[in-house]
């Protein structure tokens, strides 16, 4: 039997809020990478009626500008249906 004794410490990061359908998301950002807290996006996507994907899609695309992260890693399919989501919440939004 091999065994390895590996180090994990925890980087650094810090907690910042972003607005998906009128709500608020708690999202977690990180050198690379942004995180949308799963309990946040699931109480939005119950309460707007919208898929959960897109939910978490919106909070990381709307922290990166925020974080100064380049959108370059993003499929260029997702940033599409964000902006089309986001175009019907407007359009929501303004309804009767």
């Amino acid at each position: 039997m091999r065994g390895a004794t590996t180090a994990r410490w925890p980087s650094a990061r810090q907690a910042d809020t972003v607005d998906v359908a009128g709500y608020p998301v708690r999202v977690k950002v990180s050198p690379g990478r942004v995180k949308v807290e799963h309990d946040d996006a699931a109480r939005v996507a119950r309460r707007a009626g919208l898929p959960l994907r897109e939910v978490l899609l919106c909070g990381e695309r709307d922290t990166q500008p925020i974080a100064g992260f380049d959108l370059g890693y993003v499929k260029q399919h997702a940033v599409h249906q964000a902006a089309r989501l986001n175009q019907e919440l407007a359009a929501r939004a303004f309804q009767p």
